[in-house]
């Protein structure tokens, strides 16, 4: 990724994100309502302005944590600052499109890779073959990539088998940053 040497506004950095498909949901997040924001924008600038970290994150927590909109946020900040191409897809969306032909390569090899939902998609043979394609790609080039899930990386290393070898992957250091989202779930509820 190529930093920017002017950073896009807010607004224009939504733009390209909601003209990539980019969910409007996740998009309305508003970092005063995250916890840790100084933190979590101070791994921001670290990560990819200074380059001294890893390039990828993993959030992880209870339904409606808050999990996808920080994602969100986080794929806002490097949109701003950064030229690539950004894209979000929920895990089983993912699967799905590769199934109905849309190539791999696509996940594998955009600059940033938001994968929401991890651990929610079908538990077939071929999707989950599908995902691990995509993270060994990006993990083995250390591509930059934001996970999502409700379960912790060794709660996947525990299904054993190919969520095993993503599990283990996932909690290499020298790729992600783990980073547990705890809290009841926030989205509104009307009776």
């Amino acid at each position: 990724m190529t930093l920017r040497e002017k950073p896009l506004t807010n607004k224009e950095s939504y733009a390209m994100l909601l003209q990539a498909g980019f969910p409007l949901l996740y998009l309305e997040g508003q970092w005063q309502n995250v916890t840790h924001k100084d933190k979590i924008q101070d791994w921001l600038y670290r990560a990819f302005i200074e380059k001294e970290l890893n390039k990828g994150v993993y959030l992880w927590g209870g339904v409606g944590s808050g999990k996808s909109t920080l994602a969100g946020l986080m794929a806002c900040f490097i949109k701003r600052h950064f030229y690539g191409e950004v894209l979000f897809t929920g895990c089983a969306e993912m699967i799905a499109s590769i199934y109905h032909g849309t190539s791999a390569s696509n996940f594998k090899e955009c600059s940033v890779l938001v994968l929401d939902d991890l651990g929610k998609e079908y538990h077939h043979e071929y999707g989950l073959s599908r995902l691990h394609e995509v993270v060994e790609y990006r993990y083995s080039r250390l591509l930059t990539t934001i996970v999502t899930s409700n379960f912790s990386q060794y709660d996947l290393i525990l299904k054993g088998g190919l969520w095993q070898s993503m599990g283990d992957r996932l909690k290499d250091e020298r790729w992600m940053k783990t980073m547990k989202i705890s809290g009841e779930s926030k989205r509104i509820c009307s009776s």
